[in-house]
């Protein structure tokens, strides 16, 4: 049970990390899919885009900040600076706000600006864990890497967040949207769930409106009729953190279940 309640507290940790307000759009619904994947339904869906982050940015009056961002999983491209090469970071393509939207800030430099995707730019801001590899004895901005052989230029380096349930927060590479997909056009084309658009409030107490303006937006844009179900996901981090614990909470009882059991036996062959 000690086991489980650590478990539980680090599960907890990690999606608060991401902060309490975050309301994510995205193609496929935060639940966990076994070997086949998604269901058909999901498969099928229409990709979200960038413009629909572009849209909630420019329709809502609700949202703080919108985060349209491509993640580069499976099998990591290889990043290099000189002769040393990174432990396998995750590189994804971000927007300005992302840094406002993931409660995940710049400890020198910069992040991403509106220039940086107007003009495609390689530019690139690096995780901790990404500057103690490539430049440990050297000040990682203005310095050069490559992603898959393609040069970038570091702008900035992400603060330390550490390790969290999902690994560690500190080995991501940031390009800019348009620069990724420019680089990596398999991701936005691949039909899977292509994009995350993260969006937060600008006050905490708007929350439950704010998802429902956003979804509304995202309905007239996509055409749905008021009889149909939203053909897209939505992911807040209070309500993926309540599926976790009652998963934990599950699995609790039933150890507290056996643990009686055995001290049942235990008094039994006593």
């Amino acid at each position: 049970v000690s086991f489980v309640a650590g478990f539980n507290n680090q599960v907890t940790q990690s999606f608060t990390a991401f902060g309490t307000h975050l309301v994510q759009f995205q193609k496929f619904e935060p639940r966990f899919h076994g070997p086949g994947g998604p269901p058909e339904e999901e498969r099928n869906r229409r990709d979200l885009t960038v413009e629909d982050a572009w849209a909630l940015k420019r329709l809502s009056k609700l949202v703080k900040a919108v985060s349209p961002e491509r993640y580069m999983f499976g099998d990591p491209p290889v990043v290099k600076a000189g002769r040393r090469e990174a432990n396998s970071p995750l590189v994804f393509g971000g927007a300005p706000d992302y840094c406002e939207a993931n409660v995940h800030f710049v400890d020198d430099g910069r992040f991403l600006s509106e220039a940086d995707l107007n003009h495609v730019a390689n530019v690139a801001v690096v995780g901790p864990d990404v500057v103690s590899v490539l430049w440990p004895l050297q000040d990682p901005i203005d310095q050069e890497l490559t992603i898959n052989g393609r040069t970038y230029r570091v702008i900035g380096v992400f603060e330390h967040q550490g390790t969290s349930f999902f690994g560690s927060s500190d080995n991501y590479i940031a390009i800019p949207i348009t620069t990724f997909d420019e680089q990596f056009p398999e991701v936005k084309n691949s039909g899977g769930d292509t994009i995350h658009i993260a969006t937060v409030p600008r006050r905490p107490e708007d929350f439950n409106a704010l998802i429902e303006e956003e979804t509304a937006i995202l309905r007239a844009r996509r055409g749905l009729k008021s009889n149909q179900e939203n053909d897209f996901a939505l992911m807040t981090s209070v309500g993926r953190l309540r599926q976790f614990q009652q998963i934990t909470g599950t699995v609790a009882a039933a150890m507290i279940v056996i643990a009686g059991i055995a001290l049942l036996v235990g008094g039994v062959g006593v």
